[in-house]
């Protein structure tokens, strides 16, 4: 009988920001929520993970300057939902206080 190698523990974190560049080896990954500046409000969240198997390459354009992924089976955010995101956000994960609701 030959031995399987043992399979590599899967590690996640979540973020709160948008990194500038992601190490190799780890994927960017959203929720299902529309993306929302700052990341967490409204549920949205953001993470790194080093497991790729359940990840599909997402096109919904929130982050364009980084490749990122979703879940398999969630349905992405419209581009022109993520479009009212992004208008928000100044820079690499900063967000501009003039759009706060207060």
């Amino acid at each position: 009988m030959t031995k399987r190698p043992a399979k590599k523990a899967a590690k996640a974190r979540y973020i709160p920001y948008v990194p500038r560049k992601v190490a190799e080896g780890w994927y960017f990954v959203h929720n299902r929520v529309i993306p929302q500046y700052p990341i967490g409000a409204n549920g949205f969240r953001v993470w790194l993970t080093n497991d790729r198997s359940r990840l599909v390459k997402c096109s919904c354009g929130f982050a364009p300057e980084l490749t990122h992924y979703r879940v398999k089976g969630t349905v992405p955010a419209t581009k022109a939902q993520t479009k009212h995101a992004e208008a928000r956000r100044v820079g690499q994960g900063k967000f501009c206080a003039a759009s706060l609701p207060w």
